[in-house]
């Protein structure tokens, strides 16, 4: 992958998941500087994300290093842009198609779901997707942005560790530089905390935001609780 111009445009994008990853490679085809903050503290991935567990087995000698999913088992691609991305992943060795059954557990009985599309499954652990995405992109990890605000007189973002605005964030410079743009690549009702003082009034009040299984009132967005 191509790296961007020292003089390119930067953005700064908020959330280290399969979104923001994907939206930060492709900011980076197009000759953008992309800077990636994520909570994460062992890695990116958001849902797709993995750890290994160590089990021992009884009559075993040695114990078992078993990877376990935390959220995503597996995944399909109807969308030619998303298959193409998958494609790109499957020759960098981080997915493969999965030809076994999938199903749900219940009670000691599985059923399986049939599916029409491919079925996808990282490559080892499902943590393999996000690490592919990341490996050509400045990722600061462990990180929580707390808060954002849009410069009057520059029109540059500004990024915070804390509430208070006391711990500046930044690609890595020193003294610490704006970005050009901001991407949040969180769910609404984080997007709308943030942006509630970021001088931007207008998208704030698009993006307010309610968690709910009922229908959603006039001019709100909704996000599913049950998802």
């Amino acid at each position: 992958m191509s790296q961007a111009a020292s003089d390119a445009p930067s953005v700064a994008l908020i959330g280290g998941g399969i979104s923001g990853l994907a939206c930060a490679n492709r900011l980076q085809e197009l000759g953008l500087q992309a800077t990636v903050f994520d909570t994460g503290k062992r890695a990116v991935g958001g849902r797709v994300s993995s750890r290994v567990l160590t089990v021992q087995q009884e009559g075993a000698s040695k114990p078992v290093h078993v990877p376990v999913d935390h959220s995503t088992q597996f995944f399909t691609a109807t969308d030619p842009r998303f298959r193409e991305l998958v494609s790109q992943l499957e020759e960098r060795g981080a997915v493969s198609e999965w030809k076994g059954p999938v199903g749900t557990l219940e009670n000691g009985s599985f059923t399986v779901i049939e599916t029409p599309e491919k079925k996808w499954v990282g490559r080892g652990s499902m943590s393999a997707v996000p690490k592919a995405l990341a490996n050509d992109l400045r990722v600061v990890t462990d990180c929580w942005v707390a808060s954002v605000e849009r410069q009057h007189d520059t029109g540059k973002w500004r990024l915070w560790r804390d509430k208070n605005r006391r711990q500046r964030l930044s690609a890595g410079e020193t003294p610490a530089s704006d970005f050009d743009y901001l991407v949040v690549a969180h769910n609404g009702k984080c997007a709308e905390a943030l942006m509630r003082k970021a001088n931007v009034p207008k998208l704030h009040r698009l993006l307010k935001t309610k968690f709910s299984c009922a229908p959603p009132p006039t001019g709100l967005m909704q996000l599913s609780s049950l998802w």
